[in-house]
């Protein structure tokens, strides 16, 4: 039988040695098993890098671990209390353990900060102009520039979601987000309320969004995209940023190169092939229930608004109020999957504390920073009701922003 000194540290240590492999190894949390925010399944360079970094890390500590356990096993045991009377034969000084046990913390010291430095210097570096050979050399054209430049993306926490403006376009989303497999994105954060953390767990790293200061991150995905797919990617933020932080969630969708740039080109221009009527109808009540005073839809004129998020190709999204509510759960199909859809969008414009609470001013009265109005609510108490605006225009508003769509459907 194990001594009973012995029998605790193993049990924890073992645990501990048993985990560690899976912990670091290979993909324990996959994406594709649902674990959208997943760190062990990288799917960027930068992600890659860090992960690289935790599991050497790991690896280091868990052989140490090992050590140490087992000469601490050895010595509870060898040098137990044998009931003999007297003290043991007492031993002083030895240069060559002092010196070992001296030298030893150093060594182990050094291998773990030398590949950490590394990392964080290897990922602070500023972005490339654009997509690098494998030499690491910007691939450019007979003119000197970039053949694939870099996406700069500027980042924007608010309260409580996230704007996206791809600059040098006018291209701008709300809460969602396409990057491209075959080229660099930088992103570049800042906030213009209160500090926020952007994270995207498996691209990797956390940067604060701080109000009057940029951040950036750049990377290169690891994953081809194949044409005409589209790959989700879950983020959030990561800072206690208010009430509704726990509700403050985007995706980033990866594209293959060709269709990023034909879909960075519809977004430009705004939907095309929308029905004449659900059209008219809706961006008539837009304009009636005063959407257009706080939201941009590109092909409507008096859609200018810029306190919230851009609803361009609404359509295509999968998810409502920041990542909050599924407009399309997996298990629903064909026409029950829509009519669940028009009915938490409805939801949420009559009565949106009810997804996201803290939603409406009415729920924040004693904070100005926090939320915002509907505009025909007289009541103030953040709900629509039939009085202060009809259903059936409510749900030509509906209709209009469901039926956007892009040909790649970010859902």
């Amino acid at each position: 039988m194990i001594p009973s000194p012995i029998r605790p540290l193993l049990n924890w240590r073992t645990g501990l040695l048993l985990a560690a492999p899976a912990l670091t190894g290979c993909e324990l949390w996959p994406y594709e098993a649902g674990y959208p925010y997943t760190t062990t399944d990288p799917i960027s360079d930068f992600g890659l890098s860090t992960h690289e970094l935790y599991a050497t890390i790991t690896y280091i500590v868990s052989v140490i671990m090992v050590l140490v356990s087992i000469l601490l096993a050895y010595t509870l045991f060898a040098f137990r209390d044998d009931g003999s009377e007297g003290n043991p034969e007492q031993i002083h000084g030895n240069t060559q353990m002092e010196i070992a046990w001296t030298l030893l913390p150093v060594a182990i010291v050094l291998s773990l900060i030398i590949p950490t430095v590394r990392t964080i210097f290897k990922t602070a570096d500023a972005a490339p102009a654009g997509a690098m050979d494998d030499s690491g050399m910007v691939i450019t054209d007979d003119a000197g520039k970039p053949v694939k430049p870099t996406v700069d993306i500027k980042v924007i926490g608010k309260r409580w979601w996230w704007a996206f403006e791809y600059v040098g376009t006018d291209v701008v989303s709300g809460n969602h987000l396409a990057i491209p497999d075959d080229r660099p994105v930088n992103f570049l954060i800042t906030s213009d309320t209160v500090i926020h953390s952007f994270w995207i767990p498996r691209i990797g790293g956390k940067r604060d969004a701080v109000p009057g200061r940029v951040n950036n991150i750049w990377f290169n995905l690891t994953e081809d995209v194949p044409a005409g797919e589209v790959h989700h990617i879950r983020g959030e933020c990561a800072e206690y940023c208010g009430e509704a932080h726990a509700l403050m969630r985007f995706e980033v969708i990866a594209l293959d190169g060709p269709d990023f740039d034909k879909w960075m080109g519809e977004y430009a221009e705004g939907p095309t092939s929308l029905n004449a009527s659900v059209k008219a109808k809706g961006e008539a009540a837009f304009l009636e229930a005063g959407c257009v005073g706080c939201h941009v839809v590109r092909g409507n004129e008096t859609a200018n608004g810029k306190i919230g998020p851009d609803l361009t190709f609404f359509g295509d999204r999968r998810y409502l109020a920041a990542g909050v509510e599924d407009m399309f759960p997996t298990h629903l199909e064909g026409e029950e999957q829509m009519a669940y859809a028009r009915e938490t969008l409805t939801k949420w414009i009559t009565d949106p504390n009810s997804i996201k609470p803290g939603t409406t001013k009415s729920a924040n009265a004693s904070r100005s920073m926090d939320g915002m109005n509907i505009p025909k609510d007289a009541n103030g108490d953040g709900v629509l009701t039939e009085d202060e605006f009809p259903a059936e225009k409510v749900a030509d508003i509906v209709e209009y922003l469901l039926q956007q769509q892009s040909s790649y459907p970010l859902r």
